[in-house]
């Protein structure tokens, strides 16, 4: 069988023609679907193809390289993205088999309230908004997933529960736009790292740890939100800061734009010092 080149493409960028390098030898460059607004994809062990678009819905990828949109099955749904950003979005197995998924804060309150710092949308544990969440390849509950219990309850369905209650979706919680996730090869277990999208001041890479509060909107990196005063200031009551295995990494932004860019050019990439992490 000749590898293939998977093409996902959006239906909204389907129209008039594309201009492409040339493919290496033994390669194929085919469309197997369209999809509006995917933000990633990933296959399951069995070759089942895995896509995020406002949730995470889970397709066969036939032997001939094509999909059946017939054959989709919604694992998590009813993502809130009010303003239209601050989606996350990125899907991955880790190697204790579970698959792991990032959902931002939507830019504005689903609920009505503020929108970019004062968007504390990820506070409510009720919702998925603000998570990284992890899911069976078939949609299930991990065991050893943190919310488990009496006060919990699924929220795939309905992107949430009743204020009061848990998620049980969720993995850790307290971000702002978790873009990407990195899974380092090495260990033997699962470890990974968060790459969180910053409001105006700080950029942070984030330990994930099961249960973990990474303090969104309350802290930007190892900062009070919006604050350069200090490295370790005081944490709002509700938000305790994060114990310092979780937190590895945090950059400054030299320009104070809003806007939201995975990788912003211009940002000072001085280390924090293990004190200040």
């Amino acid at each position: 069988m000749r590898p293939t080149i998977l093409l996902l493409a959006a239906a909204s960028c389907l129209s008039g023609a594309a201009s492409f390098a040339a493919l290496p030898a033994n390669f194929v460059d085919e469309l197997v679907t369209a999809t509006a607004g995917p933000t990633a994809i990933d296959f399951t062990p069995d070759g089942r193809l895995l896509v995020t678009r406002q949730g995470v819905s889970r397709f066969v990828l036939a032997d001939n390289n094509t999909v059946d949109l017939a054959t989709e099955t919604v694992l998590v749904d009813n993502m809130p993205s009010t303003a239209g950003n601050h989606n996350a979005g990125d899907v991955q197995f880790g190697k204790d088999g579970n698959l792991y998924i990032t959902i931002g804060d939507g830019g504005c309150n689903y609920a009505g309230g503020g929108c970019q710092g004062t968007n504390n949308a990820s506070r409510d544990q009720f919702t998925l908004t603000g998570k990284v969440v992890r899911i069976t390849k078939d949609g299930g509950i991990p065991t050893g997933n943190p919310f488990q219990g009496a006060g919990t309850t699924r929220c795939n369905v309905t992107g949430g529960t009743t204020a009061g209650n848990k998620c049980q979706e969720t993995y850790s919680w307290g971000h702002r736009n978790p873009f990407r996730l990195a899974f380092d090869p090495n260990p033997a277990g699962t470890r990974f790292f968060i790459n969180d999208v910053g409001e105006g001041s700080w950029e942070e890479i984030d330990l994930g740890q099961s249960g973990a509060d990474f303090g969104w909107n309350c802290r930007e990196g190892a900062h009070t939100n919006g604050s350069f005063a200090s490295r370790v200031p005081t944490a709002p009551a509700r938000s305790p800061p994060p114990p310092t295995s979780r937190r590895i990494w945090a950059a400054a932004r030299r320009s104070t734009s809003a806007s939201d860019r995975s990788a912003p050019p211009g940002r000072s990439t001085t280390p924090l010092s293990p004190a200040a992490a």
